[in-house]
């Protein structure tokens, strides 16, 4: 099967229209670089990425009327939404780890974006796997990955995945391009990796989940 689907088979298997397509399209919701026109018998046809436009249109089926279009903007695509989060509050939802000094220190600024604080809360996923992590290795961490992300908006619908190596004395986080894969030397090895295509389902749900269990405890 292949790895693109054409804007025609898109709409057949999901059941929604042109007009809905190219409305999600406008909004934000379904990233304008997903398009892509291909030549065909018919002379040119527009493709998008089979899994993850069909996993997208999923998610806006399934929530489109239970949540607002700015909602549904955060939760696929979070860094168009905007929001500020405080360093104390992300470290106190993270358990401490990192702490809300490595977070101030690794970003530069007391409140972060909500891209900012989702590279933090990636960290703090890939933290937990890794007892021997120092503050230092924390800092190190948040700060590549918000680097990664501001200049190459890893976060904004990029391909990819993100792998932390661990060589035994440094973490070193590194952005790889859609099907390159790892050949750590010895002494090397993959401390954490994720999908970007999965950040949105597992990292989002994850910090959303602390954002809705300090609500509940108040």
């Amino acid at each position: 099967m292949s790895e693109y689907i054409s804007k025609k088979e898109l709409l057949e298997l999901t059941g929604i229209s042109y007009g809905q397509l190219y409305r999600w399209k406008r909004d934000r919701l379904i990233p304008d670089h997903w398009f892509e026109k291909r030549s065909s018998f018919t002379g040119q046809e527009t493709y998008l990425p089979r899994e993850r436009a069909l996993d997208r249109v999923r998610f806006i089926l399934k929530y489109k009327d239970e949540l607002p279009l700015k909602e549904l903007l955060r939760r696929i695509a979070p860094e168009m939404a905007g929001g500020a989060y405080d360093v104390e509050r992300l470290a106190a939802m993270f358990g401490g780890i990192p702490s809300a000094e490595e977070i101030g220190e690794a970003a530069g600024r007391e409140e972060l974006t909500r891209g900012a604080a989702i590279c933090a809360a990636i960290a703090a996923k890939a933290l937990r796997g890794i007892p021997r992590a120092s503050a230092r290795d924390a800092v190190g961490l948040i700060k590549t990955l918000i680097v990664l992300h501001e200049r190459d908006k890893i976060l904004d619908g990029a391909d990819g995945k993100l792998v932390v190596l661990e060589t035994g004395r440094d973490l070193i986080p590194i952005f790889l391009v859609p099907e390159c894969r790892i050949a750590a030397p010895e002494g090397v090895s993959v401390a954490y990796e994720i999908a970007l295509s999965d950040v949105s389902t597992e990292i989002i749900a994850w910090l959303d989940s602390r954002l809705e269990g300090e609500v509940s405890d108040e």
